[in-house]
């Protein structure tokens, strides 16, 4: 199943259109079990090692401090490979869809109490495409922070009640 954050098609056809590649890139590459099943085998096998060899406070730590590690090294090679999955399938006006939006969510996310590590994420993601568009002979086009403000707050509300009704369970 792939989720559409709300109102993302009316914004900017062409920033669905790549996002939807995306995801499809995540259900291709199994990232949906892989991650997942990679961090119970770390905190396991973390947790083993502890009993074995360190005492109980220590083995605990451990077991939860590399499968924390190890899920956002992984999380972020996943999401990596899932843009350059979208990134080689996209027109230019898809990229510059996605750059738009990228950008308006930095925008939006200066806002609030973002790390500078997610900060540090997205900048990535744009730089990434900006460099796509180049290669292509692609012009970059402005960016209209209106067109996705609406979106963008549908979209972290949404998310809060997702989480709100996982968190349920």
């Amino acid at each position: 199943m792939i989720l559409v954050a709300p109102g993302l098609y009316q914004a900017d056809k062409n920033a669905c259109m790549f996002f939807l590649k995306h995801e499809i890139a995540h259900i291709k590459n199994n990232d949906t079990w892989k991650i997942p099943l990679l961090t119970t085998i770390s905190a396991i096998a973390s947790a083993l090692f502890g009993i074995a060899y360190l005492s109980p406070w220590q083995g605990f730590l451990l077991s939860t401090i590399i499968p924390a590690i190890g899920r956002i090294a992984l999380t972020r090679r996943c999401e990596d490979t899932a843009d350059d999955f979208a990134i080689k399938h996209s027109s230019i006006e898809e990229l510059n869809g996605a750059r738009r939006f990228f950008i308006c969510l930095r925008a939006a996310s200066h806002d609030s109490k973002k790390t500078d590590f997610e900060h540090s994420l997205i900048r990535d993601r744009i730089k990434k495409i900006e460099k796509a568009l180049r290669e292509r002979h692609g012009e970059m086009q402005p960016v209209n922070y209106n067109l996705f403000r609406d979106c963008i707050d549908r979209f972290k509300l949404a998310s809060k009640k997702l989480n709100q009704q996982q968190l349920s369970y």
